[in-house]
């Protein structure tokens, strides 16, 4: 899951939302393949750092490359819209997998000497 957060500009949070209110169909329809939008949310009642919160599953780190390389006039629009509500370099994002999903690579224990 890819967590995407930011900050809003000010007095354009209601303008953002009806935005999104009026895109969210396209963006799931034109998001890049392997991309799957989860929905967008807003911190609440002084909690958390940021405005808002967007979720994307991505099954493969190489969709990440997809992402990059996308190529679709839809989505392109909506990307350069929807980043005009946000302040620039004010944002921050993580990734997460299931915990199932996860590769650990942990160290050897030390071997005990007998005494």
């Amino acid at each position: 899951m890819w967590l995407a957060s930011g900050n809003l500009k000010e007095g354009r949070v209601k303008e953002y939302i009806a935005w999104l209110n009026k895109n969210e169909k396209l963006l799931k329809e034109h998001a890049p393949k392997g991309m799957n939008y989860h929905g967008t949310y807003m911190y609440v009642l002084g909690f958390g750092r940021f405005d808002v919160m967007t979720a994307w599953e991505m099954k493969d780190y190489g969709d990440f490359d997809t992402f990059r390389n996308w190529d679709d006039e839809v989505w392109d629009r909506l990307a350069a819209e929807q980043q005009d509500f946000f302040i620039q370099s004010m944002g921050e994002a993580v990734l997460l997998r299931d915990i199932n999903d996860v590769v650990l690579v942990e160290p050897k224990k030390p071997k005990r000497s007998k005494k």
